[in-house]
């Protein structure tokens, strides 16, 4: 699971970029400009931004795969197992013989499964641990570069680098490495800002891998 804090710490000083419009209140108290946004993630949250990772993680293609070659020995398992109750074999020894190929994939399946639910007690811990997690957040962006900052520190990334970036209805998230994201909640935003950002990353996050 990546680390939900910033990547990089810089001193808190303003960090000038172009803004188009005046400042609004929009639903639950969140301050709003064209290209900036401030809003306080909740734990519901960042758990939407974790298991949006772990979806895009489950969707690539070589673990496309390996879970197709998981259902196949699966399959195949209980396929000899048939056979060889046709041929009067018990079925105890049929399962003996087949533990292994019978079992693993159950198991590996029953981890990922586990993985999945337990993503809102993993980000509780981490919140406990680090409370600015939960403290407001303001976002930046630009044409060249977004500017995330929050109590627990600033991070400044210029499009051009950005390694990969998701979304989905709940959530977009910045990876500026493999194991790093950057959450930002769609109820924080208008649906201009949603189609503004999205099409910034388009448009110039020309090196990421979009998912």
């Amino acid at each position: 699971m990546p680390a939900i804090n910033f990547i990089e710490r810089l001193r808190a000083a303003p960090l000038p970029l172009p803004l188009s419009a005046d400042t609004q209140w929009g639903k639950l108290g969140i301050r709003v400009m064209h290209r900036e946004v401030t809003f306080t993630p909740t734990l519901e949250d960042h758990v939407a931004g974790q298991r949006l990772w772990l979806t895009n993680y489950v969707r690539k293609r070589w673990m496309r795969l390996f879970l197709l070659l998981l259902a196949f020995v699966e399959l195949a398992t209980l396929v000899r197992i048939a056979y060889d109750l046709a041929g009067g074999i018990p079925l105890s020894a049929s399962l003996l013989d087949q533990a292994v190929p019978l079992i693993c994939p159950l198991v590996i399946l029953g981890v990922m499964f586990w993985n999945w639910r337990s993503i809102p007690g993993k980000v509780r811990r981490m919140a406990e641990q680090q409370p600015s997690l939960l403290s407001e957040t303001e976002w930046r962006w630009n044409d060249e570069e977004l500017i995330a900052r929050s109590a627990a520190g600033t991070s400044r990334i210029e499009w051009g680098s950005l390694y990969r970036w998701l979304s989905n209805e709940e959530t977009i998230a910045v990876i500026p490495q493999e194991r790093l994201l950057l959450m930002l909640p769609r109820r924080a935003l208008s649906a201009e800002q949603a189609i503004d950002l999205i099409s910034t990353l388009d448009r110039f996050a020309v090196r990421a891998h979009r998912s």
